[in-house]
């Protein structure tokens, strides 16, 4: 599992982009992870979380702007209650993606092969893994146009 061992859920990853990628492309971005995971500093890191939740919330007011639109409302929040509004869509996306990417890469794989689980199990879980993903899709989507319009909406 990734977490437990992330050099070997890296490597696995990559082993999946070899069909899907040229192999000089490959190689290109095997090198420089690698070279950025051996060198990186804390504030690297750091600066490149902040920078992402910034680049995230700027889209999540441009879609609660169109959301806006859409209904003709104007934005009639405060601001510090919009940009909460805005990160929390944002931190709750950023989150869902983090989940959605364990449930396909392997963690099926990872839990029957831990538990014991025939290889039926396994295809099972990789089907049962998608619709887990279209299911959480559709939710967050449902979330997203109650959550970003300035509009009393009932959730549907």
């Amino acid at each position: 599992m990734l977490l437990g061992n992330p050099e070997a859920g890296l490597k696995s990853l990559f082993e999946a982009l070899s069909g899907l990628v040229p192999a000089t492309a490959r190689t290109l971005v095997v090198d420089y992870v690698d070279r950025t995971l051996r060198t990186a500093s804390t504030g690297a890191l750091v600066l490149g979380i902040l920078g992402a939740l910034w680049l995230g919330q700027a889209a999540s007011i441009s879609i609660t702007k169109a959301a806006n639109r859409s209904y003709r409302l104007e934005e009639s929040r405060p601001f510090w209650q919009l940009r909460g509004v805005c990160l929390i869509m944002t931190l709750g996306f950023t989150l869902l993606i983090a989940v959605l990417t364990l449930a396909v890469f392997n963690v099926g794989a990872y839990v029957s092969a831990t538990v014991g689980l025939p290889q039926s199990a396994t295809s099972l879980g990789k089907l049962l893994s998608w619709v887990m993903v279209f299911v959480a899709i559709t939710l967050a989507l449902d979330v997203l146009f109650y959550l970003a319009p300035d509009a009393k909406l009932p959730f549907k």
